[in-house]
């Protein structure tokens, strides 16, 4: 079995349609952007530069030495870097509308499904679904479905709105080749999706090696 079997429940609001293997899903709370960043990190920067910028006002107007001056400064600088997030320094992707490119290894995985979505072992049916493994990890935004910010992205569910892409790459998935997936990140909502973050692909090609 080289494709993805299952197909996610359906929807009395549907907003649009994709595919988690050959067949539409529906797919309901697309999300928003989520423009903020971490205030508790930010407000910690913005004191720590008021601290930095008085200590050099005090610094011109005495007799304090050079070295001490630099010594204060680089105090302050571990300071923000000890107690602002890693988040807070870097923007997160956002999700649904906006549209990210990526890169990394497609690979197939297997999957419980209904009706537990435990173990294929215990008689649930098995589901197959194609993952992005990413160059680096990442962290992202929330959406209208699930605003958590979530860190530390590595593997992302590909959800498909062209199901042809199964077929006409299937043989490059096999060999765990890199690709560049284009398109925008949802939260995991369903059973069916197996990953804290999805993409909604738009464009999906293979890199030369």
């Amino acid at each position: 079995m080289d494709d993805p079997i299952a197909t996610a429940p359906g929807s009395d609001t549907p907003r649009s349609r994709v595919s988690l293997n050959d067949k539409p899903v529906a797919r309901y709370n697309q999300g928003r952007s989520n423009k903020s960043l971490d205030a508790s990190g930010g407000s910690v920067f913005r004191n720590l530069l008021g601290a930095a910028k008085g200590a050099l006002i005090r610094a011109a107007a005495s007799t304090q030495p050079l070295g001490g001056m630099m010594r204060l400064l680089t105090l302050l600088l571990f300071a923000w870097l000890a107690f602002t997030p890693g988040d807070a320094r870097s923007q997160c992707l956002k999700c649904v509308p906006n549209m990210v490119t990526l890169e990394g290894v497609v690979y197939a995985k297997d999957f419980p499904g209904p009706p537990n979505y435990q173990s294929i072992r215990s008689g649930d049916e098995r589901m197959r679904y194609w993952i992005l493994r990413l160059n680096k990890p990442v962290c992202v935004e929330g959406d209208d479905f699930d605003n958590t910010r979530v860190s530390n992205v590595r593997d992302l569910q590909l959800a498909f709105v062209d199901g042809s892409f199964y077929k006409r790459y299937r043989a490059f998935v096999r060999r765990r080749a890199r690709f560049q997936v284009s398109g925008s990140l949802f939260h995991q909502e369903t059973g069916h999706h197996v990953t804290k973050i999805l993409i909604n692909v738009k464009s999906f090609a293979p890199l030369r090696k």
